[in-house]
């Protein structure tokens, strides 16, 4: 349904990548270690094994970390919803929800400071949690601040690491969130369906009226056999020729 890896291109092209990054690995990485021991000191709890090395990442590398998330996520959903399911989604067609999905990626890269970055489906050969932070927007702002600029990467740091801490210290706290994100992304295809569902009776009855007047449209009510199936209603011409012979 989703070409992942053109929607990384088409990220890339929308994120305005800049090439300068802007973090010092050795100042993150001292303040992202003293968030550790605030995290920890303030809400009590341990993770329990260690957290992953914060790493300052380009938007580029931030969107293939959240394709491949996403992807995870999605595909499975995708591929085990029935055609009626996918509503919007199947008309519209892959190719122009890959395009989407790569512009969403490439505007949020952006905008975004910092991440853990979990699967949230559990399955063999899941990656190992990352701990990301992207540089060239975490290191603008900060060179704006001038020596407040250390300040703004330590509150960002203690953001992202409350979350690696809480994923860690919390066994069942992955498959939690993981099942109510599954339970959405299910929900919004549902709705997708039944919107879908009323635009499509709405323009089979606009035709059949336009084209033939209403009494050609009231056969439906002749019989349950009279109803236009799935692809009657995405073709009315089709159940007109059916009802007329």
């Amino acid at each position: 349904m989703i070409d992942w890896d053109l929607a990384c291109r088409i990220g890339s092209l929308a994120s305005g990548s800049p090439s300068a990054d802007g973090l010092k690995p050795a100042m993150l990485e001292q303040v992202c270690d003293q968030s550790l021991a605030a995290v920890i000191k303030y809400t009590g709890l341990s993770p329990a094994g260690r957290i992953p090395t914060a790493e300052s990442v380009s938007r580029t590398e931030w969107i293939s970390a959240n394709a491949e998330s996403m992807g995870r996520m999605l595909d499975p959903l995708l591929e085990s919803a029935d055609s009626t399911k996918l509503g919007g989604l199947q008309l519209l067609g892959s190719a122009a929800v890959t395009v989407e999905a790569g512009a969403v990626l490439g505007l949020l890269s952006r905008k975004v400071l910092g991440q853990y970055d979990v699967s949230l489906v559990a399955a063999a050969g899941d990656p190992p949690p990352r701990l990301l932070f992207v540089g060239p927007n975490v290191g603008q702002i900060s060179a704006g601040l001038g020596e407040s600029g250390v300040d703004f990467v330590r509150w960002v740091a203690v953001h992202e690491v409350t979350h690696a801490v809480q994923f860690g210290a919390v066994d069942w706290l992955r498959a939690h969130i993981g099942g109510l994100a599954s339970e959405l992304i299910s929900k919004i295809l549902g709705m997708d369906m039944k919107m879908r569902q009323y635009q499509l009776g709405r323009e089979f009855c606009d035709h059949v009226v336009g084209d033939a007047g209403m009494s050609a449209l009231n056969q439906v009510w002749t019989e349950p056999a009279a109803l236009p199936d799935t692809s009657e209603l995405s073709d009315p011409e089709m159940w007109l020729r059916r009802v007329a012979a």
